[in-house]
C-alpha cells in the first residue's frame, strides 16, 4: 500500500511506471511515449529505482534499459484493477471545487 500511494502521489512516476510495464525502455523512449521532458523522466526513474519499483537491466553506459521489478508489476496491477482503463489520475485544484459549488 505504501508503494502504491508513492506512485499515485506523482503523475510523472505513474506515467513512467506505466510505460515500462510492457517491456524495457530507455529514458529517451519513455520521454517520447509519455511526452515528458528527459530530465523529468530521469528524475522519476531514479525515484522509482530507489523505491525498488523499477530496475536497470542494461549496463552502466548511456542508453541503459529500465524494466519494472516484481514489486513494480504488482503495484501496477493493483493500480490498473482499482482504476480500470484510466491510468493517470486527473489533477484537481481547490478552485475547481469552489467553481463547481457555485
Amino acid at each position: 500500500m505504501d508503494k502504491l500511494s508513492y506512485v499515485l502521489s506523482s503523475g510523472q512516476r505513474e506515467k513512467v511506471l506505466a510505460t515500462v510495464i510492457p517491456g524495457p525502455k530507455t529514458p529517451v523512449q519513455i520521454s517520447m511515449q509519455t511526452g515528458l521532458r528527459l530530465p523529468h523522466v530521469s528524475r522519476a526513474l531514479s525515484q522509482l529505482v530507489r523505491a525498488d519499483l523499477v530496475r536497470s537491466v542494461g549496463g552502466e553506459r548511456r542508453g541503459k534499459l529500465y524494466a519494472p521489478s516484481d514489486l513494480g508489476r504488482a503495484v501496477f496491477v493493483e493500480l490498473a484493477e482499482t482504476r480500470g482503463a484510466r491510468l493517470i489520475a486527473p489533477m484537481a485544484r481547490g478552485s475547481h471545487f469552489r467553481n463547481y459549488h457555485h
